[in-house]
């Protein structure tokens, strides 16, 4: 008689692993992988301008003024 009996009886049965977790694993990963890459896609093609034009008015300028005398 064995303290634990449920520990004996299925050594061969694997029971970690099946099922839908590793492929909803995958699928999540696949997903946020490619909402990454369209977001990417999306600010360097279609927002191009308008992003070009934020950085050109987001420089420091220099106005010269002449010294008075």
């Amino acid at each position: 008689m064995s303290l634990f009996p449920s520990l004996g009886n299925k050594k061969d049965t694997r029971t970690v692993g099946r099922g839908l977790q590793p492929i909803f694993s995958i699928v999540f990963t696949l997903l946020m992988i490619g909402k990454i890459e369209a977001r990417l896609v999306y600010l360097q093609i279609v927002e191009v301008p308008k992003l070009r034009q934020r950085a050109e008015a987001n420089r420091v300028r220099l106005i010269l003024k002449q010294p008075e005398r």
